[in-house]
Order: structure tokens, then sequence, then C-alpha cells
């Protein structure tokens, strides 16, 4: 709500203004139905073309105070081959409350007849491409490979045919790009053109295969014979198990991989090589990853100095013996150099029967949960804000109480750059949850991340504790 000031009656004008509108509208050449929305004001309105309004009907373009309206905005045909563009106006008063656009489309339109990629045989052939248009419009071969040229003129207005010839390949499967421009030099359409030829495809270049992965499988698309073999320096911990003096056309490789006990990712190699003359060549890495050290910390004198308690009995002999609703808490340790990211494990040597524990990672108001329930003998791994793994069925998963167990939670950033939160019972994956922010689970990397252990009720002997960071790929062992 606003007001002025009248110089002459010296009275102030309040102007409450409501609309309901887009900021922006797009509409056809021919539009079928008008672009409607509400106006209301406690003054006089109106709503007006800034530009063209030989173009629009305004259906009211004035409107009383204090009543509701339906305004419509029925646009005329655009004719022209050029997008035109609006700008509405909705004023009460002194006040504009409201300037949007409404882009119309021209009747300009390019489209190449029937397709989109074309193949063609081996041996080569002529090609023709029907173009539709009712406009300038120019053509070129993105990239101007030499194995297809154009025969006609690489523009034309209106309808038109072009033709192109395509060379024999005695080599690899090719493909090139036709593209077409409309009048103004933008590009509106393309057709690929693929010519037949040998193929020999990996289902990927580089394969990351994480420690402790014995296998993993490339799947190879071939149209020809062709033969998979690694090389002398890498067979001591790669090779194929399912290794074949040659393969015909698709088939898959299944690698066997030896556990990697460096410090550095090791990088091997898997040749691929077609038989016969003029053979073709891929390479596909194998980049193995490395077990990164752990910092295992028992639970003595020295650990017992990071740790607070409150609301119950806790005790550290060599090991952590939490009773009742101790609540010891772990503040600003060495891990957060890494913004808390990698793998926590906690090792409980022994559980009552009842007892709860209750493993805690808070960072901010975020909290990641693995709490074990020995009445239950089930499993609660959840977050709060409440996320969708809460209702997994993975999210409670049965253990034996009475034998000695270890639960882990790894954090890591994931593909789309959010926290991507692993739950493990003896180094197991047993559930998964990204903080992409559905139901308001979301990673506050700034914040400070703390753990908090407690027993409800009961008593808890925990052995130990580590945290091992996560994997750098790109160590790489030179």
């Amino acid at each position: 709500m606003l007001a002025s000031c009248n110089d002459e009656e010296k009275t102030q004008v309040f102007v409450d203004l409501r609309y309901e509108v887009a900021d922006r509208y797009e509409i056809p050449a021919s539009p079928t139905e008008p672009i409607s929305f509400k106006v209301k004001s406690n003054q006089m309105w109106e709503v007006f073309s800034k530009h063209n309004p030989e173009w629009v009907d305004i259906t009211p373009n004035s409107g009383n105070p204090n009543e509701d309206y339906d305004v419509s905005l029925s646009y005329k045909d655009n004719t022209e081959l050029d997008d035109r563009f609006d700008t509405i106006v909705i004023k009460s008063d002194y006040w504009v409350g409201k300037e949007f656009v409404v882009l119309q489309k021209g009747t300009a339109f390019l489209d190449v007849e029937d397709v989109l990629q074309k193949m063609v045989a081996k041996s080569g052939e002529d090609v023709e491409l029907t173009v539709r248009s009712n406009q300038n419009w120019s053509m070129e071969i993105a990239e101007k490979p030499d194995w297809i040229e154009c025969l006609s003129q690489p523009a034309g207005s209106m309808d038109g045919t072009l033709k192109f010839k395509i060379h024999p390949n005695e080599g690899e499967r090719r493909t090139a790009k036709v593209v077409f421009f409309d009048r103004n030099g933008e590009e509106v359409n393309s057709v690929e053109i693929t010519q037949d030829g040998v193929l020999l495809v990996a289902s990927e270049q580089e394969a990351r295969v994480p420690y402790g992965i014995e296998n993993h499988v490339i799947s190879v698309s071939a149209n020809i014979e062709w033969i998979a073999t690694v090389d002398d320096e890498y067979e001591s911990w790669l090779s194929i198990s399912n290794s074949k003096d040659s393969y015909d056309g698709d088939a898959e490789i299944t690698l066997e991989i030896y556990n990697n006990n460096s410090p550095f990712v090791r990088v091997g190699y898997v040749d691929l090589m077609t038989k016969g003359d003029n053979p073709i060549k891929r390479r596909v890495a194998i980049k193995q990853g490395y077990l990164p050290n752990a910092t295992v910390y028992e639970f003595d004198s020295n650990e017992r100095n990071k740790w607070s308690g409150v609301n119950g009995s806790f005790d550290f002999n060599g090991d952590m013996i939490v009773t009742g609703k101790g609540a010891p808490r772990m503040m600003n340790y060495n891990i957060i150099k890494n913004n808390g990211l990698g793998m926590y494990e906690f090792n409980v040597k022994s559980m009552d029967a009842g007892s709860q524990l209750r493993i805690y990672l808070l960072k901010g108001d975020t909290e990641i949960h693995a709490f074990l329930n020995a009445a239950t003998e089930l499993t609660q791994f959840d977050t709060r804000p409440v996320s969708p793994v809460n209702s997994k069925p993975a999210s409670k998963t049965s253990f034996d109480s009475k034998e000695p167990i270890t639960v882990g939670i790894e954090l890591s950033a994931s593909n789309t750059g959010y926290l991507y939160v692993k739950w493990l019972l003896n180094s197991k994956v047993v559930c998964e949850q990204e903080a992409n922010n559905e139901g308001g689970f979301i990673y506050p990397y700034n914040e400070t991340l703390n753990i908090l252990i407690d027993s409800n009720p009961g008593t808890i002997v925990l052995d130990s504790w580590q945290y091992r960071p996560l994997m750098d790929w790109n160590n790489v062992m030179e």
C-alpha cells in the first residue's frame, strides 16, 4: 500500500493495487486463448499496452475501486516472420504496480522433412535432404569432414532440396552434422548423417574401481571380431577372467582385480583392438582405489579428555562404558579439517539386553543417526530433518546384539555437490541417502561437526572408534 499527496487538495491518496500475473508470457503467432489475470485496487485502475496497443484487445482495460476484475488480453495474429514483443502495464492512480512482457511468436519456420538422423552404407551413396521453409536459410557441415560433400548450393529461400555425396568408408563408423540456419543466421535445425563402418566402443573410457571390489564388467559394442588384452606390467593385479582368443560383436569382459594395499590410486590399462588389416584400437584406463589409513581411538585416559558427559554414567578404562542417559560428547575434533567428510566406525563390544545405543553426527541443526536397539535387534538409521531414508526398509536392519558389531557412517560429496550418507554394519553398506534438501535435510558444511553417544536404557561397552578420511582419486601412484 502506497500514499501520495495532492498539492491542491492537500489530501493523501492510498493505493492498494493487487493482481495475479506472471512476469512473462509467450504465445503462438495465432493465439487460441487469451491471457487472463485478476486485478483489484482501492482506486481507479487501468491496464494498457506500453508499445503496441493495436496488437491487443484488453477487456476490461480499466475498473472501479474495491471490485474484483478478470482481465483478458486477446492478441491479434502475428503475420510477420519475426517474433514481436509487447509490454503490458497495470496502473492505479499514480502508481505503476506491474509491467510484464508478452512474446508473440512469428510465422517463420524451417524444417527438414521427416529426418533427424540418417544412416548410410559403408559403400557410400548420395543423400537428399528436403527443406520446408517460408524464409531464407543456409546450411553448413559442421567441422567439414572430407568424406561428405554438398552437391547443391548451401543456401536457399523457401522450400528446397540438398544433395550430398558420401564417399566409401573403409574405417570406423563416422558421423557428420548438417546444421541449418534461419534468415538471421541463428541455428534452428540439424541432421546427423552416420555412415556405417567398423564399430568398437567400450562402455567407459575410465573405470574407477573402489578398494575391495574384486570384479568389474566392461561392456563392448562392436560389429567386428576383436581382442582384449592387459599389458604384462599390470598382470600382478589386473586380469580378464573370461578372456578369449577373440570376441565377435557385442560382448562383456570381466576384470579380476586384486586389492590395492598401497597408499595411492593405481592405474592399469585394458586394450581393445579389432582383428584384420588396419586395426582399430581402444584403451580403457582402470583406476583402482586404495584404503586410506584409519586413525583408531582407544577409550583410554588420553581419549577421555576429549569427551564430556551429562545425564548419566560413563567410564574410560580402555573401553567406553556408557550407562543410562549418559551423553559423552566430542567437540571440535581434528576431523573437522575435512569438513567432517570421511568414514566414522564405532566398535561395539557388548550391549545389555534391552539397551539402545544411539550415535549422532551433529552439524548445526542437521543430525545423522545410527541407533542399535538390543531389544528388537534392529537398527534405526535416519536423519533430522526427516529425509526419505527414514521410511526405507533398509533403515531397520537386523543384527545380533549378543555379538560384537561395528556400526559406521560415511559422509562424502555426491556428483551433484550434495552430501551423500552411507550407513554400514560390519563394513557392509546397508542404507544410503543424499542430503539434497528433500524434506529439509541438507548438510551445512560451515558448521562444526560433533559426535554424541548415549545409551537409553542399559549399559553399552564400546571397544574403540576410528576415523578414515575419504580416498582421493587424484592421488595416483607415479
